[in-house]
């Protein structure tokens, strides 16, 4: 797992997502590579909404991806990020005080 300091509302962190898969899909079942985030109090920037808008290329190539908790703070990965197929509800995890990002362990 990474551990990250924590921020407070309005102040962003930055890590590192794991890698996504390199598979590509067509465009128009993209739906199913857009990330995951139903936790309540979650949301990113760009929006799921807006995500589901995105062809499958356009997800490998977020620019300045970030998840925020209202009330509690936020995590920014600085430049681009590949998005495509994250379940965001398993891998981010945002409390008071605590900013945690699990991925895939180092091979």
């Amino acid at each position: 797992t990474h551990a990250h300091t924590a921020h407070t509302p309005g102040s962003i962190g930055r890590g590192i997502l794991p890698p996504a898969s390199r598979t590509t899909t067509p465009s128009h079942t993209n739906n199913t590579r857009v990330p995951i985030l139903t936790k309540a109090e979650y949301y990113c920037s760009p929006s799921i909404e807006a995500m589901k808008g995105m062809s499958a290329e356009q997800l490998t190539q977020i620019s300045d991806f970030k998840v925020y908790r209202h009330g509690h703070g936020s995590i920014e990965w600085p430049g681009v990020t590949n998005v495509s197929g994250l379940n965001l509800d398993q891998i981010v995890e945002i409390e008071n005080g605590t900013v945690r990002v699990y991925g895939d362990e180092p091979h």
